[in-house]
């Protein structure tokens, strides 16, 4: 069997097949790729919202407002977590629960009840790229902004507790209009 490629075709390739185009002895093939940017590390990327913790509470330093965020389904989004604090922390929702999301950094994987998120241990910096998740229609096809929280399963659980907060996620396709 022999797969043909074109220069084209290269070119739409996904960045990880850079370390396969050194194995093809083709010239023209390793010129192109040598010229071809990396992809950019998740480091540099701009993120949407992050979230500074210390003295157990959560404090959103971009893209929030005091105690939560907003989301735009459908849409990709990225959430830098930094703990700052001297004990571990989790980040949890129950919006994670449900949707991948890939995580770059040094954190744990947990689930708490109905939620799920990640771990942190102190001084440790995470980073949850996910795709926002569209609201269910409801029974007339409507479909409707949706609420959730994130907290700390650890300093977190109770009302009014300084490491919760709450996340809407905004739907633009919705009706327009009234009944």
């Amino acid at each position: 069997m022999m797969l043909l490629v074109t220069k084209e075709r290269f070119e739409q390739l996904h960045p990880p097949t850079y370390s396969a185009a050194n194995m093809i002895s083709v010239q023209e093939v390793r010129e192109f790729w040598a010229k071809v940017k990396p992809p950019e590390s998740v480091a540099s990327k701009e993120v949407d919202v992050e979230i500074r913790i210390d003295g157990k509470a959560f404090e959103i330093t971009k893209g929030g407002r005091s105690g939560g965020f907003d989301l735009v389904a459908g849409m990709p989004a990225m959430i830098r977590l930094r703990n700052r604090d001297n004990v571990a922390h989790e980040f949890v929702s129950t919006m994670f629960r449900d949707i991948p999301f890939h995580i770059s950094g040094n954190a744990t994987m947990v689930r708490a009840g109905r939620a799920s998120g990640v771990r942190l241990d102190p001084g440790q910096d995470v980073t949850l790229e996910f795709t926002v998740p569209i609201p269910e229609s409801d029974a007339y096809g409507a479909r409707e902004s949706a609420y959730d929280i994130f907290y700390c399963n650890v300093h977190g659980k109770e009302h009014g507790d300084k490491m919760r907060g709450e996340m809407l996620v905004i739907e633009t396709k919705g009706e327009i209009g009234g009944g």
